[in-house]
């Protein structure tokens, strides 16, 4: 159903609509794609790794993907759209069994699939949303009013082995953008951390989709 799902939206919105050729290869583009959500995606790379005429092309049908409500691109926080423009996109995927579908592996990264689950509810909240980098990476930054912002960490678990690296990368965004409180949503730890005059919260994830879309609609994680 789902490798239906997406050769239909294939077909019928974006090969017949652009007059686009070499299906295979923009087949093979699109399940590379939904098997790496989460990760940064370069038009340049894609360009190379494809064997594509030119960046504008990649750059147009990853459009036409977006457009077709296919895949989803978060460009890095930046005051420059030029910035925004020059630098890779996080790219995700709407439907989560996508994901599970399109993995390599066969058994998609759960953190991955935790990431995914936390983007469509930000999108569903209508919220306009960002990836940061600095010296480290916070997952998400989402404008919440004019001139105030949220920032969110997103880790299957928080242990020694990547707690300080989860936790810098939240702080360094928080104090670019003066945030007091961020939050790491995990799988099921829950705990507060206190950095810097900081607050951090560890929240499940499931807890904070509740928090975030207290609805029918809300999205479910469905990892393993």
């Amino acid at each position: 159903m789902l490798s239906t799902l997406v050769s239909d939206i294939l077909e019928r919105d974006i090969f017949s609509r652009y007059s686009l050729r070499n299906h295979g290869v923009y087949r093979q583009i699109v399940q590379f794609l939904l098997s790496n959500t989460g990760k940064l995606m370069s038009f340049n790379s894609l360009k190379h790794t494809f064997e594509i005429g030119s960046t504008s092309s990649v750059m147009d049908f990853l459009n036409y993907l977006s457009n077709a409500y296919l895949v989803f691109l978060v460009p890095l926080f930046h005051t420059s759209l030029k910035v925004q423009a020059r630098n890779p996109k996080k790219l995700y995927a709407i439907d989560q069994g996508l994901v599970h579908f399109y993995s390599v592996s066969g058994s998609p990264d759960s953190g991955r699939l935790l990431e995914n689950a936390v983007f469509l509810a930000l999108r569903r909240s209508g919220k306009e949303t960002w990836y940061f980098r600095g010296k480290r990476e916070c997952d998400f930054i989402c404008r919440e009013e004019r001139n105030r912002y949220a920032a969110y960490q997103v880790s299957w678990q928080i242990g020694p082995q990547n707690e300080e690296r989860e936790v810098t990368g939240l702080l360094e965004a928080m104090n670019v953008l003066d945030i007091k409180q961020g939050s790491i949503i995990t799988f099921n730890q829950e705990d507060q951390i206190k950095r810097e005059n900081k607050t951090i919260r560890l929240i499940p994830g499931w807890k904070w989709l509740l928090e975030k879309c207290p609805n029918p609609d809300t999205p479910r994680y469905q990892g393993g």
